[in-house]
């Protein structure tokens, strides 16, 4: 079940409906820093716990390209499909397309989709 959420509703609401987004997806601010993570995306790092933002720091942290990104992001410029990699804590290293937007025109939210 599906159901549209407007920006006048809720943060609260809107970060129930990110939650169960079926791809994977993690809210950081303009300073890099871990705002929310969805279930899909702690899956795919392997993670088990959304509060250890210690892990997902480490893993955020070792995304090489993230610098560039964030600084077309605040320029309000939307990225598609650009290849990226990231190193799970256990190692792995996952090649992954990545999506990634400015949260409702707000220059201090991002919203960032791993495929």
């Amino acid at each position: 079940m599906y159901k549209n959420l407007i920006i006048s509703e809720s943060r609260k609401e809107v970060m129930v409906a990110f939650r169960s987004l079926p791809v994977s997806s993690i809210v950081m601010d303009s300073n890099c820093q871990l705002v929310d993570i969805n279930y899909s995306a702690m899956e795919l790092l392997k993670l088990k716990n959304s509060n250890n933002t210690k892990e997902i720091d480490s893993i955020i942290s070792d995304m090489t390209a993230l610098p560039q990104i964030m600084g077309e992001l605040l320029t309000g410029k939307d990225i598609y499909g650009q290849k990226t990699e990231l190193k799970r804590t256990d190692g792995v290293q996952l090649q992954l397309t990545l999506n990634a937007v400015m949260l409702y025109g707000n220059p201090k939210l991002f919203l960032f989709q791993f495929f």
